[in-house]
């Protein structure tokens, strides 16, 4: 709940004035929107709406409700319309924003145009609305006023009255002697136009334009009365030497009932600068609206307090006995009526304040220095006298109950209790011995009275028997017996309880814990007790105490009052006897720390909340912006962790008198305290039905007030999405299952793979070593015969000295080395003749590789006197690996040159559904055994390889480098001698 900075100004009016009406002040701190207040209005729910230069606010008592109308124009006028029509409106300056107030929410409105005009034109001239809710109101000569009735309008202005009746088109002249200022005291009732003139104490009114005039000396004629009229509120407030009336018109008569006095009113108008005002009559409030410090509101109280006309005088008192059917006496003679001290009859500093009682004269009997006194009725309670009683020690106590009376005394070592049928005291009929003092006593049946002491015990003592009997050892600070002849004992520090067939029925205390040292009890003529403790005065129900006394579960409902009510202190005083009086008018007498506090039961009220009264209409979510909703709370979603939901009911007293309960998840009743709301953690999605219950009459009567919220569910908070999600999970766990176990197989196979492949790739390092050691070989093998035959020439050249020859031999080292230096510029490609993959060629003619190797070889074949010839009938292009095909070629044409002497070596190449590559030689040729070996193997493995160089290695490359170009290879006889050996490349 917002906290409430309220100052508080008590005004004791110096003792003077006993009536205690508190001023409660708010202001921007508090919750007000601005602190220049225009117009105070009260809707049909009982809510207090307040039209400020900052926009307009709804009041509950406790908190203000300003309405975000997202306009620039705040500056709001008097409000207009009609409260029972539930259609209040007021408008900013210019008319330019229209606002509305209908069912307790304040929204704008689009109107016609002059709709809501405060001004009019009539016969040419311009009137304003009448509105007269400023208190400092002062018309001008000049101005001119229009008041509106059903059908009819009234238009003032100086010493001129125009009646217009609208629906029959009549204008009437109603010339007067009138001045504009006397419109400052103008007032309505029953559309009769009243306006008192003072000068001439006269009242003038104005019915259905008929101007009636007559002499008239009353309050509302008085120059001093002040007349404060609230049209939209239709009231008539008159303030007349500080006090305060209430104008009513019933049966054609015009009356005034007095709401209050309050001291120095007139001037504390004026000091806060009170611009408008309101009388609240069902919460005895009046609320002042002030131009420039915000709201005040009194607080009216039914409470009065006596004290002594000396302000410095002591006015802690106990006990007290009715002296007339409006005022009390005191042991000490002082007689108090509810406002102040009225006489004195004798006062001594010895006298006991805690006992006094009436004989069956009339005379008072009270205690002084430890001896029993009489005061005489006969003389004015003037005269008085010790009475000589016999068998008393030092005398503490004088009480009387049903015709008999009860004297206690004490000595150093014990208590007596005296008791006798007759008041002249001068026979005992019984004297009981106690070890503490008894200080309260009932009598409780035939010869049975009931004892009470504070020092510790509850006792039922037999006068006939002489005996006594302790029923509870409880600290008893009073003993009650009502008007049903039932008896309720408190006491300190334990509660009250009712006294039931010799047992005590405890009765359940107040939220706060107060009625647990209570003081006295008593009862009024409508059924209710009233209590009081050592912090505030309660009123409870006598029928739901007695029925709690025989159904525990039954709800005791306690209406605490306090300063802030009008009570003079919270702290009441006990421990006398009687402590309180019930007056014959009915009005009850309490004695407290600061006076004798008077209040009548039937005007004081106990305020409780209106069921019709009572809203349930406004929720927030999180910090969110205020949501508005009609029984059904809906929520698109729950993503929030806090719900307020407030609880919209206008109550304007004390908050802890608040009665309300929710039903908490474990379907237990719990209170709310003093809040006006109530906050929910995060719910699930679904209808959720939240039940309060309240207090709505002193009788406790209980009303309930339901609350759905509807929380929609998102689409993964659905039946069907569970469901469905399960149904998935299950299956992705299936799934998961089957994937790992699908993946554990993949594994272990990836790891035979792997196994596999790492065997493979061991033997492939290891063959990658032997291709490297053959690679060497290769080359070494594929030059040696170059490098051979230079080395011969050399050594021919060494060993001629023909310069012929010499300069032949030159010619061809010159030329071989030529030759053999081309040749070694592809030597880098050997690298690729072992590698995985084939890099794609493309076309090229066969020739080009018969011509490099006839070149490479016709030196050397020649110093063999053999020829070289290629044979190609027609252009033949091919598509396959160049170097690949090159070495093999190479090899084969080597073997040819190294064999054949004088001889032909033909290379040869033609189309015949393949691409046929002969080389043919007329040299020595191979044997039948080296040509079924070589014709009859298939694959030359690696392996194979490790063979050191010896005759055939390079036919053994020429095989493995046959197997890359998927071709096929075979050798023959030549006729009549040498080899043929064909390659078929497929196309």
């Amino acid at each position: 709940m917002m906290k409430k900075h309220v100052l508080i100004f008590i005004f004791v009016f110096c003792h003077l004035h006993a009536q205690m009406n508190n001023l409660l002040w708010y202001t921007t701190d508090n919750g007000l929107p601005q602190n220049s207040v225009k117009d105070i209005i009260k809707d049909k729910y009982g809510f207090i709406w307040i039209s400020t230069e900052n926009g307009i606010c709804r009041f509950d008592g406790v908190h203000f409700l300003n309405t975000n109308l997202n306009t620039s124009e705040t500056r709001f006028k008097s409000f207009l319309g009609n409260i029972e029509h539930d259609s209040i409106i007021n408008s900013s300056d210019g008319d330019k924003i229209i606002t509305l107030i209908k069912q307790r929410k304040l929204s704008k409105i689009v109107s016609e145009k002059n709709q809501f005009r405060r001004d009019i034109i009539f016969e040419n001239k311009k009137f304003d609305k009448f509105n007269k809710t400023s208190y400092s109101f002062i018309p001008e000569p000049d101005s001119r006023f229009f008041i509106e009735q059903d059908n009819a309008q009234y238009f003032f202005e100086e010493n001129l009255i125009t009646y217009y009746n609208s629906s029959e088109k009549h204008i009437k002249k109603i010339r007067v002697n009138f001045k504009m200022d006397d419109m400052k005291k103008i007032f309505v009732h029953d559309n009769i136009i009243f306006f008192p003139n003072s000068y001439h104490h006269q009242m003038l009114s104005l019915n259905k334009g008929k101007l009636t005039i007559s002499s008239e000396n009353s309050i509302y004629t008085d120059p001093e009365s002040t007349i404060f009229w609230s049209q939209l509120n239709n009231q008539t407030l008159v303030i007349n030497k500080n006090d305060i009336y209430l104008s009513s018109y019933n049966n054609n008569k015009r009356t005034l009932h007095k709401i209050t006095n309050y001291e120095d009113f007139v001037n504390i108008l004026h000091s806060l600068s009170i611009n408008t005002f309101f009388y609240d009559q069902e919460n005895d409030k009046i609320f002042l609206g002030s131009i420039t410090k915000g709201l005040y509101v009194i607080n009216l109280s039914h409470f009065y307090t006596a004290r002594k006309k000396n302000i410095f005088a002591d006015n802690v008192y106990y006990a007290t006995l009715p002296f007339s059917d409006n005022s009390v006496i005191t042991p000490k003679g002082y007689i108090f009526n509810k406002y102040s001290e009225i006489s004195q009859r004798k006062s001594e500093n010895s006298i006991n304040k805690y006992s006094l009682i009436y004989d069956s004269h009339g005379n008072i009997l009270y205690i002084k220095s430890h001896s029993l006194y009489k005061r005489y009725k006969y003389s004015d309670f003037k005269k008085e006298e010790v009475l000589d009683v016999d068998n008393l020690h030092k005398i503490d106590l004088i009480a009387s109950d049903n015709g008999m009376y009860f004297i206690s005394s004490y000595n150093n070592d014990n208590s007596f209790l005296n008791v006798y049928h007759k008041d002249d005291f001068k026979h005992t009929d019984c004297i009981f011995k106690f070890k503490t003092p008894i200080n309260y006593i009932k009598k409780y049946k035939e010869n049975q009275i009931l004892l009470g002491s504070t020092s510790g015990g509850l006792y039922i003592g037999d006068i006939r028997l002489k005996k006594i009997k302790k029923i509870a050892s409880l600290r008893i600070k009073n003993i009650i017996r009502t008007s049903d002849q039932n008896f309720w004992i408190l006491t300190k520090n334990n509660g009250f309880y009712l006294l039931e067939n010799n047992k005590l029925i405890k009765m359940p205390l107040d939220k706060d814990q107060y009625l647990i040292d209570p003081h006295t009890l008593l009862e009024d003529k409508k059924g209710f007790f009233w209590i009081t403790t050592n912090n505030g005065l309660f009123k409870t129900n006598a029928k739901r105490l007695y029925q709690y006394s025989k159904n525990k579960s039954t709800p005791i409902i306690y209406y605490r009052f306090t300063q802030d009510d009008g009570l003079p202190t919270n702290e009441f005083n006990g421990g006398a006897s009687p402590t309180g009086n019930v007056l014959s008018n009915g009005d009850m007498v309490l004695p407290s720390l600061d006076g004798l506090l008077f209040f009548s039961p039937n005007e004081v009220r106990s305020h409780y909340i209106d069921p019709d009264f009572f809203f349930i209409e406004r929720a927030q979510v999180g910090m969110g912006e205020p949501i508005t909703f009609n029984d059904t709370l809906h929520l698109n979603d729950n993503k929030f962790e806090n719900l307020t939901i407030f609880l919209d009911l206008p109550y304007f007293d004390n908050i802890k008198n608040l009665y309300i309960e929710v039903l908490s998840n474990d379907n237990i009743w719990k209170s709310l305290g003093s809040e006006r709301k109530h906050s929910l953690g995060k719910l699930n999605p679904g209808i959720h039905l939240l039940k309060f219950r309240f207090v709505t009459s002193p009788n406790g009567d209980i009303s309930y007030k339901n609350v759905k919220i509807n929380i929609e569910y998102l689409f993964y908070q659905t039946k069907t999405f569970k469901i469905l999600a399960i149904i998935t999970a299950s299956l992705l766990l299936f799934l998961l299952i089957r994937f790992n176990y699908d993946l554990l197989a993949t594994k272990n196979n990836l790891l035979l793979k792997t196994n596999a492949e790492l065997e493979v790739t061991k033997n492939e390092l290891k063959n990658r070593n032997i291709l490297q050691e053959k690679l060497l070989e290769a080359i070494t093998h594929d030059i040696a015969t170059p490098i051979k035959h230079l080395s011969n020439l050399s050594k021919k050249l060494d060993e001629t000295e023909d310069l012929n020859l010499q300069k032949k031999y030159f010619h061809s080292i010159h030329e071989s080395s030529e030759t053999l230096y081309k040749f070694t510029l592809t030597l880098s490609n050997y690298g690729h003749l072992f590698s995985d993959a084939l890099e794609e060629q493309h076309l090229y003619p066969i020739d080009e590789i018969f011509e490099e190797k006839k070149v490479l070889f016709e030196n050397i074949s020649g110093y063999n006197h053999t020829t070289i010839h290629i044979d190609i009938p027609q252009k033949l292009d091919i598509p396959y690996n160049k170097f690949i095909l090159t070495t093999i070629i190479h090899n084969i044409v080597d073997n040819a040159v190294k064999n054949t002497h004088s001889g032909i070596i033909t290379l040869s190449a033609f189309y015949n559904k393949d691409v046929i590559i002969q080389i043919i030689d007329t040299g020595t040729g191979m044997s039948q055994e080296l040509m079924d070996y070589y014709n009859h193997i298939h694959n030359i493995s690696i392996e194979d390889m490790k063979l050191q160089k010896q005759s055939g290695y390079g036919l053994k490359l020429t095989l493995i480098l046959i197997e890359r170009l998927n071709a096929k290879i075979s050798f023959k006889k030549n006729e009549p001698k040498g080899s043929i050996v064909e390659i078929k490349l497929p196309v």
